[in-house]
């Protein structure tokens, strides 16, 4: 995770392994508890989709040996 200029989050998701995984984000682990009011829109940097708003974790599966990196904006709820 990196702190972005704007103070949006570029988060990376890696797959070393040699087969598809699911990799979950538990957004308490970034300090942004449920009951704080405030929720994450995501963006994938790679094709620019949008991949919508979540509120307590996101958890992508991602192909073997790939990469997703995502743009995180913290909206209220």
């Amino acid at each position: 995770m990196r702190v972005l200029a704007d103070g949006d989050l570029a988060i990376g998701f890696f797959n070393l392994s040699d087969g598809q995984r699911e990799i979950s984000l538990q957004f308490w682990d970034l300090g942004l508890p449920y009951a704080s009011g405030f929720s994450l829109s995501l963006k994938d940097c790679w094709t620019n989709e949008e991949l919508g708003v979540y509120t307590e974790r996101f958890a992508p599966t991602v192909p073997a040996h790939d990469c997703l990196v995502v743009r995180a904006k913290l909206v209220r709820r």
